[in-house]
């Protein structure tokens, strides 16, 4: 762990500060405005991104066992990091949410004398949601004991509900990243939606091998069809106003989303029945003959019985 830190710590700024000046080429065209790193600011899907593929030099350099249960551990921590980060920056005074005209769940500016969302409190409290969530799905699968089959499978999860926060958070944000002169979908929720169902679909085909694919799998993929259907409806429905109800209806279909993930995750997570082999069912028929055959070499003939019986009723026999 000491190791993938002392990767992981310069690899995510790296590419934190890549991410977020790729998607921001106009302010950030050249090596030297990249390296000033005082003004701008990082992007966190970079940040993941390089501390995986620290964990991933680490295991080539190092050769270090079990790249799955070092990419959990890794998962639990960030998320542990972004809460930090995240509430560290509205203790700073640094709000990044639009202005609206409502108190509730705003931080006051007396400068500008406006009310802006409290992003980086609410997207501290959700970080801390999906760390806690993360922590018991980890020590769940640690405690069946199926390491070598579940190794990675929360790093998977953590991914996935740090994806569907995206898409609300980034929503809610002034200052987001945007793909190209579009002023709809921003970077992140492109990327999040994206981890988000790529992680789902992948825990629902884990659980079909495991126990076959069933009519509540058809469903339930129609149900996340929905849930990102009513998400885009809903960041399409923000910028033309009714801000709080569309903003409800955005969390509830990824809140749904991330229940759906959680629940195949755990269902991912449970070891499918081993097949049993041709060979194996040969050694298994072969084991029970020679039980046969080592209890007939037990049996005694009528004779040796008769001889046992009349030694015992013979007193002589049995002082013998």
């Amino acid at each position: 762990m000491f190791i993938v830190t002392t990767f992981a710590i310069p690899f995510g700024l790296i590419f934190g500060r890549i991410f977020y000046c790729l998607f921001a080429a106009s302010e950030y065209s050249t090596v030297w405005q990249m390296l000033q790193l005082q003004v701008g600011g990082y992007g966190l899907f970079g940040a993941i991104l390089g501390v995986y593929l620290a964990a991933l030099l680490s295991r080539i350099l190092f050769g270090i066992q079990g790249w799955g249960e070092l990419l959990d551990c890794l998962a639990i921590g960030g998320a542990l990091a972004i809460t930090a980060g995240r509430f560290a920056s509205h203790f700073a005074g640094v709000e990044l949410g639009y202005e609206v005209p409502f108190e509730l769940l705003t931080v006051y500016n007396p400068e500008e004398d406006l009310h802006v969302l409290a992003v980086y409190w609410l997207d501290g409290i959700y970080e801390a949601a999906v760390m806690l969530l993360g922590l018991f799905f980890y020590c769940n699968v640690r405690k069946k004991g199926e390491k070598e089959s579940s190794g990675g499978l929360t790093a998977m999860l953590m991914l996935a509900l740090h994806g569907t926060n995206a898409v609300i958070m980034e929503s809610m944000r002034a200052d987001a990243l945007k793909l190209g002169a579009n002023d709809f979908i921003k970077v992140s929720q492109i990327l999040g939606i994206t981890c988000c169902v790529v992680v789902v679909v992948a825990f629902i085909i884990l659980t079909a091998r495991r126990r076959g694919f069933r009519l509540a799998d058809a469903v339930t993929i129609l149900v996340i069809i929905a849930c990102i259907v009513l998400g885009v409806y809903a960041e399409w429905r923000v910028g033309k106003g009714d801000y709080i109800r569309k903003h409800v209806l955005m969390f509830v279909s990824m809140a749904i989303l991330g229940a759906v993930t959680m629940h195949y995750g755990v269902n991912a997570s449970v070891p499918g029945e081993r097949k049993v082999t041709a060979q194996e069912r040969q050694s298994v028929k072969t084991g029970k003959k020679n039980t046969r055959s080592a209890k007939r070499d037990y049996r005694i003939s009528q004779k040796e019985a008769d001889l046992i019986i009349a030694a015992f009723k013979d007193p002589k026999r049995s002082e013998i």
